[in-house]
């Protein structure tokens, strides 16, 4: 079986486009595209106007993204406001090991009252390096959870294809 191409980049496919090329392409690079058109959206209209599914390719691949590459205090960092709702999108998805992992971390940081992008923000100021070994190991235990993040992120697209909504040249795609 001849091996998947990588989509390069997202080049204004609208969402049945992106799924469509499933047999040919690999999965990572199509869910890529996803956050790549939904980033754009977001960049337009605001994240909070996103709808869940949207929020959710978002969120999870900022997630795997920074941790794969420089670790959840990466991630805090990068987006303290996703941090508050990772845990909750990655149930929603169908990744709870992943989310448990997630959950660990964010409890790492020892945030009192509610978890929120200032909270975290306020918290990475000022970490221990007890706080940042503790961060390392949730780091690896992301690193070998068993889940497979990507596929099913993918799965849940699918499933949620009707409540993802592209935007191209200031009209909604795929409506």
């Amino acid at each position: 079986m001849p091996e998947k191409k990588i989509l390069p980049s997202y080049s204004g496919q609208s969402v049945d486009d992106l799924l469509a090329m499933e047999a040919g392409y690999r999965i990572d690079s199509l869910v890529f595209a996803f956050e790549s058109a939904l980033d754009e959206k977001a960049a337009q209209i605001g994240y909070e106007k996103l709808s869940e599914p949207e929020k959710a390719v978002l969120v999870i691949q900022a997630l795997q993204r920074d941790v794969r590459e420089n670790g959840y205090r990466q991630f805090f960092m990068n987006t303290p406001v996703y941090a508050a709702e990772v845990v909750g999108m990655l149930k929603s998805t169908g990744c709870p090991k992943a989310a448990e992992v997630s959950e660990g971390a964010i409890g790492a940081l020892g945030i009192k009252g509610r978890i929120t992008g200032e909270a975290i923000y306020d918290i990475l100021q000022e970490l221990s390096e007890g706080t940042l070994e503790t961060l390392k190991e949730f780091d690896r235990k992301f690193t070998e959870c068993e889940e497979d993040v990507t596929g099913i992120l993918f799965e849940y697209i699918k499933k949620n294809k009707n409540k993802i909504k592209f935007i191209k040249s200031n009209n909604i795609a795929d409506e």
